[in-house]
C-alpha cells in the first residue's frame, strides 16, 4: 500500500512505482513565441486516488482528458480543494529541473491538513512530480523565456451531500509551456488597485495556504479594477482594519524604501509564497538590505509621493517579478519612475538560479 510505502517506510522517492500508461512526449507542442499563461497544455496527466480503506493507490501517467468526478463530490459542494504552482526550467544541458520541489511538497501538505485532506506524503510528490517532469520534457519548447508549469491539485472526491470532510481524494498533475505571467507589461509596468470592499483572508482562515476558495473569492475585485480601470491586479489589505498591505491576487508584494527591500511578514493571513522566500535569500547574497516589516497602506502611498519608496512589484511563480508603473488608491494615482534596479538585479539573480547559470549551492533545483 502507498501510504505505508511513502508515508511509513520513507522510501526513497525514485523507487516509488508509477505507471506510464502512455509513451513519453516526442515532440515539442506549439504554442508560438510568447504563450498565454495557462493556455498550453502538455499531453500527459499524472493521476494517483486515495480511498480511507486502501490509502494511495498505483499513480499513474495517462492521456490528458476530462476528469470523471461524481457531482455529488465534497469539492463541488464544501470546497475541499487545494494546489500548487511550481515551475520546472531548461538546465544548460537541456533537462529540466523543478524549482524548490520539497518546499512546494511541504506547502502542499499544510495546505491539506488546514483543508481537513489526506496529505500527499513529500516522498510521494516528489516522486510523481520529477517522473511527470521527465515524461513531458520533450513537449516543453525549448525557446528563452519559455518555463514548465506545473499545477499539483488535490480534489476531496466522496460523492455525498452532508456537511463533512472526504474520505476519498484525487491527486492530479498537469503540466503547461508558460511566458511570465504578464508577459509584454513587464517593461511597462502593472497598474494597480488598492482594494478596500472586500479582503482576501481573515485571521483565524485559510490565507496562508493554497486553497482554491481563496482566489474564487478575489475574483470579483479583479474582474473590476481590469474592466472599470484598466488595472492588471490587486492590492489586499488587511481583514481587521483595512489599513495594513497584505498581498496581491496569488502573489507576494515587495516595496525598495530608500534602498532597503521590505515586504509584509507571512502570517495566517498571508501565503508563505516560495518565490517570495527565494528573493529575501537572494537579496541577503547580493548584498541588498532586506527586511519583514507590516507596511501602512497610507505610508506606502505617502512614500511613492515623497520619493522615499522608488519601486514596487509582484513577485510569484507565475508572476516571477512583475514591477509596478502606477497604484491606483480611491481614485488617486501614485506612480513609479521608469528605472527599478533593484527588481531588475533580483530578477537576473533568480532566474540565473532557476535556469542553472549560476551553482546551486542551496539545493534548490531538482533534476528530473
Amino acid at each position: 500500500m502507498l501510504t505505508d510505502l511513502a508515508a511509513k517506510t520513507k522510501r526513497p522517492a525514485a523507487t516509488i512505482p508509477i505507471d506510464e500508461w502512455i509513451p513519453a512526449a516526442r515532440t515539442p507542442i506549439d504554442c508560438g513565441p510568447a504563450p498565454a499563461f495557462g493556455r498550453h497544455f502538455t499531453p500527459g496527466l499524472l493521476l494517483a486516488e486515495w480511498r480511507e480503506a486502501s490509502g494511495w493507490g498505483r499513480p499513474r501517467i495517462a492521456a490528458r482528458a476530462a476528469l470523471s468526478v461524481d457531482p455529488g463530490a465534497v469539492v463541488f459542494h464544501y470546497g475541499q480543494a487545494v494546489f500548487e504552482g511550481m515551475k520546472a526550467h531548461r538546465q544548460p544541458d537541456g533537462r529540466l529541473a523543478i524549482f524548490r520541489l520539497a518546499d512546494h511538497a511541504d506547502r502542499f501538505v499544510r495546505s491539506a491538513e488546514r483543508m481537513a485532506m489526506t496529505p500527499v506524503p513529500p516522498e510521494l510528490f516528489a516522486a510523481c512530480l520529477t517522473r511527470f517532469v521527465a515524461h513531458q520534457t520533450k513537449a516543453v519548447p525549448n525557446a528563452p523565456g519559455i518555463a514548465y508549469y506545473l499545477r499539483p491539485l488535490l480534489l476531496g472526491t466522496e460523492a455525498g451531500l452532508g456537511i463533512r470532510a472526504s474520505n476519498e481524494f484525487l491527486f492530479v498533475v498537469m503540466g503547461c509551456a508558460v511566458a511570465p505571467y504578464f508577459h509584454g507589461r513587464e517593461e511597462a509596468g502593472l497598474r494597480v488597485l488598492v482594494v478596500e470592499e472586500h479582503v482576501r483572508a481573515a485571521p483565524g482562515g485559510t490565507g496562508a495556504i493554497k486553497a482554491a476558495g481563496n482566489y474564487g473569492r478575489g475574483l470579483l475585485s479583479l474582474k473590476r479594477a481590469k474592466s472599470e480601470l484598466g488595472c492588471d491586479q490587486v492590492i489586499w489589505l488587511d481583514a481587521t482594519e483595512r489599513s495594513w498591505i497584505e498581498e496581491m491576487e496569488g502573489m507576494n508584494i515587495f516595496f525598495v524604501r530608500e534602498g532597503t527591500l521590505i515586504t509584509p511578514p507571512t502570517s495566517d493571513t498571508i501565503l508563505p509564497g516560495i518565490t517570495r522566500s527565494s528573493l529575501l535569500a537572494i537579496a541577503e547574497e547580493e548584498g541588498i538590505v532586506a527586511r519583514e516589516e507590516p507596511i501602512r497602506v497610507d505610508d506606502a502611498l505617502e512614500g511613492i509621493r515623497r520619493g522615499r519608496i522608488t519601486e514596487a512589484f509582484a513577485a510569484g511563480t507565475a508572476a516571477v517579478i512583475a514591477p509596478f508603473a502606477e497604484i491606483l488608491r480611491r481614485g488617486e494615482s501614485f506612480r513609479f519612475g521608469p528605472e527599478r534596479p533593484v527588481a531588475t538585479r533580483l530578477h537576473a539573480a533568480l532566474l540565473a538560479r532557476q535556469t542553472g547559470r549560476v551553482a546551486d549551492r542551496r539545493g534548490w533545483l531538482t533534476p528530473a
